[in-house]
């Protein structure tokens, strides 16, 4: 995918699948690095309703492979549709059970759907299937910090310091 994206890299179908393929990988960087120019291309965000109205009746259906429930998934994620994002990441889970990071932007969009108490047993699960993943404690100590557990955020925060240097650069 990364040829098809350095041979066309305005192609808003390569680079939305690169971009979900980097983050199904953990190469957050590089996946939140090709969605922005996702965004740049497709500025009037016609590219993931087209995803959504594709994949969506054919997910009702049962009839999505593991890689297109990524794809819708994502889409519903990139557009702020966090509920349907989460309902779309349970199946990937289902689908993809050792994954960690399914896990993570499912616990995202469920912080982001207001459900924290669904998403801090969702990325206690991703630190446990990783528990070398920082990311997975940076969200799950964003988790506990918005649940009211300091202490318990400032010990997941201090197994991620890599990523708290991200954001306090």
């Amino acid at each position: 995918m990364e040829d098809l994206v350095a041979a066309d890299p305005d192609n808003i179908e390569y680079v939305f699948r690169l971009a979900v393929a980097y983050a199904n990988l953990g190469r957050i960087d590089e996946s939140a690095n090709t969605f922005i120019h996702a965004g740049e291309i497709d500025q009037e965000r016609v590219y993931a309703e087209k995803l959504i109205a594709l994949y969506q009746p054919q997910f009702e259906a049962g009839r999505l492979d593991l890689r297109e429930m990524n794809y819708l998934a994502f889409a519903y994620y990139s557009e702020e549709q966090y509920e349907k994002a989460c309902r779309i990441f349970y199946k990937v889970i289902e689908a993809d059970p050792a994954n960690e990071w399914p896990r993570n932007y499912l616990g995202f969009s469920l912080f982001k759907a207001d459900r924290l108490d669904e998403a801090i047993p969702v990325l206690q699960k991703a630190v446990r299937l990783n528990p070398s993943n920082e990311y997975s404690h940076f969200l799950l100590g964003m988790a506990y910090y918005y649940k009211g557990w300091y202490f318990r955020a400032v010990g997941e925060a201090a197994r991620a310091p890599h990523v708290i240097k991200k954001f306090f650069k």
